[in-house]
């Protein structure tokens, strides 16, 4: 189990050059290992340690009904929901079987299953994501995040990265789109999650948070049920059929405790509340990368938050001015992960790259205009 979790720890790793922001981290770093930890605690809780008891029968042994129970799933009575505990019936859901409105537990088997595959769909833009960056952003970062380098060496790569910004000027559109493909991607993969994860509860599972918290703001929890109860049912019932000495088929009909479902109550609250919290971050966050793609002057200001270090404003206008939106995705990205002094160089070598340029066309402009 140790070996298990410490396989996790890969997923977090800290890497010098980051080719996504923090969001993006949310989901493919935090909630893979979130959603994997579950699984592998649920399967050990199902498949190692002891997931359902049931009330055994002098005629069946124990171990036998707990099998038999769990592989053919168990059930309680709908109209018990509702009843008087301790007058009307024992427990929630629990009452005579006669009639027919039993609602059967299946979700408990493949709870493990189901969370492991929610973790490959949230690592799933990540994976697309790494299969189109493909090491491009630590290639051209090369060691410019460290602060730390020979003055000959800083220059050599400086130089480097500029003639390779220039040269491929124009060209990042398709670099640029596919990114936001997958951050899109993100935000949708989060909605479809919630929408299976109810369909997978029987429909329970999209208001499941609103009524947990609201039950734990009663003054008097005994005033109703618990909303967790219902959901992920600690008691229910389970018939068993045999042959009796005669030939005819006995029925026995028994209660089962499962244990498995205390831990499915917290996990699947927990699970409502991120991804509840992860929709409405992504979808921020997406507002406002809609937004730098709409007004040039957020650009400025987002590249000046990152650049401290550039006293001289004018050499950044220029820059800014003379590049494109994908151009400036780039130029954000390399922001990000190169030490500030050796990034204010950049936009430094940069501007006087295209300070030319401007004044020629500004000349243009004018002598149109004479």
């Amino acid at each position: 189990m140790d070996g298990l979790f410490r396989g996790l720890s890969k997923l977090i790793k800290i890497t010098p050059v980051t080719n996504d922001d923090i969001v993006f981290r949310l989901h493919r770093q935090l909630t893979v290992l979130i959603l994997f930890a579950f699984s592998i605690i649920v399967t050990a809780r199902q498949y190692i340690g002891d997931p359902i008891d049931c009330l055994p029968k002098s005629e069946i042994s124990s171990d036998l009904l707990d099998t038999y129970c769990w592989i053919h799933t168990t059930f309680s009575i709908e109209s018990a929901w509702n009843k008087t505990i301790g007058t009307e019936v024992p427990y929630p859901g629990i009452d005579n079987s006669r009639g027919s409105d039993r609602v059967h537990h299946y979700y408990y088997q493949w709870v493990c299953f189901f969370l492991f595959i929610q973790a490959l769909l949230f690592y799933l833009p990540r994976f697309l994501w790494k299969s189109f960056e493909n090491h491009r952003l630590s290639s051209i970062v090369m060691d410019l995040h460290s602060p730390i380098l020979s003055h000959d060496e800083r220059s050599r790569q400086i130089k480097i990265f500029i003639n390779y910004f220039i040269a491929h000027l124009g060209y990042n559109g398709i670099f640029t789109f596919q990114y936001y493909f997958c951050q899109i991607l993100c935000f949708a993969n989060v909605v479809g999650q919630m929408w299976a994860t109810d369909w997978f509860l029987n429909g329970e599972f999209s208001t499941y948070g609103w009524r947990v918290w609201f039950f734990t703001d009663q003054t008097d929890p005994g005033l109703r049920f618990d909303p967790m109860v219902k959901v992920f049912p600690t008691m229910t019932k389970c018939t068993f059929y045999k042959y009796g000495h005669s030939g005819d088929i006995e029925k026995f009909d028994t209660i089962c405790i499962l244990i498995v479902n205390i831990l499915n109550q917290k996990l699947y609250f927990f699970l409502w509340n991120w991804f509840w919290f992860l929709s409405i971050i992504t979808g921020i966050w997406l507002a406002y990368r809609l937004i730098i793609v709409s007004w040039p002057q957020v650009r400025s200001l987002v590249i000046r938050g990152r650049s401290k270090m550039i006293k001289n404003d004018d050499d950044l206008k220029i820059v800014l001015r003379s590049i494109s939106f994908a151009d400036w995705f780039v130029l954000d990205l390399i922001a990000t992960n190169v030490d500030s002094m050796n990034f204010k160089d950049i936009i430094k070598e940069l501007a006087l790259h295209f300070k030319p340029k401007r004044q020629q066309l500004n000349q243009k402009t004018i002598s149109t205009i004479d």
